[in-house]
């Protein structure tokens, strides 16, 4: 299968538990090879393994845990 990627410019996220609740959020995904998470500039950077799941997913799956701290 092969690896797929997606880079996210999260602009809302603010502080310390949004880091925490994004990093939650991605980890809890499967098939997860890589992950880069810069908080001053706002980058999230992904590398999956997963026919399954699309960007879109797991965009909406990083902003709930983010809006809402529903993880």
């Amino acid at each position: 299968m092969k690896a797929r990627s997606l880079k996210i410019h999260q602009t809302n996220m603010y502080c310390q538990k949004c880091f925490n609740n994004a990093i939650i959020a991605i980890s809890a995904i499967d098939n997860i090879k890589s992950l880069d998470i810069d908080m001053v500039n706002k980058n999230i950077n992904i590398i999956y393994k997963d026919s399954t799941l699309d960007n879109e997913r797991i965009r909406n799956m990083i902003n709930k845990a983010i809006t809402t701290g529903h993880l």
